[in-house]
Order: C-alpha cells, then sequence, then structure tokens
C-alpha cells in the first residue's frame, strides 16, 4: 500500500499485452495503448494513438489518471 499512495504502482487489465498507464517522473507513458482514452480527474480526454506515447504532466489536469477504451471500459489507471 505505501508504494500505491507514493505513486509507484499502476494497475492494468491483465498481464501480458495490454494497455498500461506508467508515471515516470514528469510524464504518464501509455504503454499497449493505440485508440484508449486518457482521462484526468476533471474529465478532460485526450485519445492515445500509437502503442508508446508519452504525456508530459505539466499539461495533463490532475490525477489520478485512467486510461478507457473506445467502449467505455476502464482498462489502466495510475497516480
Amino acid at each position: 500500500m505505501a508504494a500505491v499512495a507514493a505513486g509507484r504502482t499502476a494497475l492494468s487489465w491483465a498481464p501480458g499485452p495490454s494497455p498500461a498507464l506508467l508515471r515516470i517522473e514528469d510524464e504518464l507513458v501509455a504503454l499497449e495503448a493505440d485508440g484508449t482514452v486518457l482521462i484526468d480527474l476533471d474529465g478532460r480526454r485526450r485519445v492515445v494513438h500509437g502503442d508508446r506515447l508519452r504525456f508530459p504532466t505539466s499539461g495533463l489536469g490532475r490525477g489520478p489518471y485512467r486510461l478507457e477504451s473506445a467502449a467505455g471500459h476502464l482498462v489502466a489507471i495510475s497516480p
């Protein structure tokens, strides 16, 4: 739980090649997430294009952040 509170943990839908959202210093990195939507706590949305996309957190709203499928299913979260 300490790792979660410190922001060193990301949760993903399933093991293996599935979308993941990682916080690395001042960036969020969306992996295997082409076609998903990155959503911040304020509800701002950004479509992910590509299998590895970096988002500077300075250009995002507040976290935690989540990835949703095009159908609106939660697939990954990160602080």
